[in-house]
């Protein structure tokens, strides 16, 4: 075609389009017309014909009120345009309108007072709209967890990165990503605002960034919609222990834990909350809880060695000042009370270490405890299990040296001792009591030794 045809054709198009559009908004013409231009103008499968559809839809609801077929019609218009438009920015818009559409059709093809000729063939209407709107939800939702997950990559990638140029073009990536993430989560639940996954995207993405509030706003409206709770609860529960809000990660917890109450490692959480803000016997009641729950839980086994640790070293301070104040019934009564909760805090705490024998800080508290209770052997025992777990820990193999004085093994004594002086040359406390070892023994050529270093200190 020439170009002055091309242009008059198109010109001639636009006339043609505008007059429609005009006697679409005009007098009113029989439904089916309506009907008909919508379907000529879909058949083209190009949004530059849309508005004409669109406008002779309008016109057939103004005139006519809800229309079965008139409301499926418009689901696919719009899908259309969610479909052959690139930005997401504009796709929400046209997801918004398809998504009013689609719940039209559904109400108009549930209505009573509809005439019953507007509703003819609806149950398939209905049945391509909502796999239209099922595929949607479906695209925006993979798409939003995808660069959720892209952002847990490139979070890990800037906390490991040693180069400084990597560095910098990864947390250049990071905000786009979770923007991107945020609109196609923002996408899917404009789709379909009823299900809480897209809210589970949205919690995650703003917690990724740590913008608690806003992720614990989020989550707080999927708690609207969710038919089951739990990971909703769990996720706003753990924003506010991220952001050291521990009492206020308490409600979350205790209303998750009354939905999943097998969940001892959350029992766990609600406990160390309790702790943090003070709360004590409640923890302890938590501790016991898991303990019927689970009886081999370690957790559950050393907060409570912790607890009657703490409770042995306060009865202790208590023992002290009573004895400064001369009131030896008032001391005699809180040493009892230190004893009774020290064998507490020994049960609890060997039972852990018995079933964790790898965890050096369980190990470490009651190895302490059993020293307390000049239970050598089991101390020692402890210790020399430090010992293997951490070798160069000098603080151990001293304190391994010291049970076995208490035991009275002194050529052991000597060897832990030895340890640390190999560890901690300088340490004067030690290489005194080597001496007095050595000089027990009558090495005195060590003596010597040892002598001339400590002169030197």
């Amino acid at each position: 075609m020439k170009p002055i045809m091309k242009i008059a054709a198109i010109g001639l198009l636009v006339v043609l389009v505008i007059g429609a559009l005009s006697f679409a908004q005009g007098r009113k013409l029989p439904e089916g017309a309506y009907l008909k231009t919508a379907k000529i103008e879909l058949s083209y499968d190009n949004l530059e014909h849309c508005p004409l559809a669109i406008a002779m839809l309008d016109s057939l609801f103004m005139h006519y009120g809800p229309h079965g077929e008139g409301m499926y019609l418009m689901t696919r218009i719009w899908d259309m345009y969610i479909e052959k438009t690139g930005k997401l920015e504009d796709k929400l818009t046209y997801a918004a309108k398809f998504a009013a559409y689609n719940d039209s059709l559904h109400i108009t093809c549930a209505s009573k007072t509809v005439k019953k000729k507007y509703q003819d063939k609806c149950d398939s209407y209905i049945l391509i709209s909502d796999s239209m709107k099922v595929k949607h939800y479906r695209v925006f939702q993979q798409a939003a967890v995808n660069y959720m997950n892209r952002l847990d990559t490139l979070n890990r990638a800037v906390a490991e990165a040693t180069d400084s140029t990597v560095k910098a073009e990864n947390e250049a990536m990071v905000k786009p990503t979770a923007d991107t993430a945020v609109l196609y989560a923002t996408l899917a639940m404009t789709i379909d605002p009823a299900d809480t996954d897209p809210y589970l995207v949205l919690g995650s993405v703003y917690e990724k960034q740590k913008d608690y509030p806003k992720s614990t706003e989020w989550l707080s409206k999927g708690l609207l919609h969710a038919k089951d709770s739990s990971q909703i609860l769990i996720q706003m529960a753990y924003n506010e222990i991220y952001a050291n809000n521990y009492g206020a990660a308490i409600p979350f917890f205790k209303t998750y834990l009354g939905l999943r109450p097998e969940d001892t490692t959350n029992w766990f959480n609600l406990a160390i909350c309790f702790t943090n803000t003070k709360q004590f016997d409640s923890a302890v009641a938590v501790y016991y809880k898991m303990l019927t729950l689970a009886p081999q839980s370690t957790d559950a086994l050393s907060g409570l060695g912790d607890f009657y640790f703490q409770l042995a070293r306060n009865a202790n301070d208590s023992t002290t000042v009573a004895q400064q104040a001369g009131d030896d019934k008032r001391a005699a009564g809180w040493s009892d009370k230190r004893k009774v909760n020290l064998d507490s805090a020994y049960i609890y705490l060997k039972k852990a270490f018995d079933l964790d024998p790898k965890n050096a800080a369980l190990g470490e508290e009651f190895a302490v405890v059993a020293t307390t209770l000049s239970r050598w052997d089991e101390a020692a025992a402890a210790f020399v299990k430090l010992t293997e777990l951490d070798p160069n820990q000098a603080e151990n193999w001293m304190s391994l040296g010291d049970c076995y004085i208490g035991m009275k093994k002194f050529p052991e004594a000597t060897a832990a001792y030895e340890k640390v002086i190999a560890l901690q040359p300088n340490n004067k406390l030690i290489l005194e009591k080597l001496r007095e070892l050595y000089a027990e023994t009558k090495q005195t050529d060590k003596v010597a030794e040892i002598d001339k270093k400590l002169k030197q200190l």
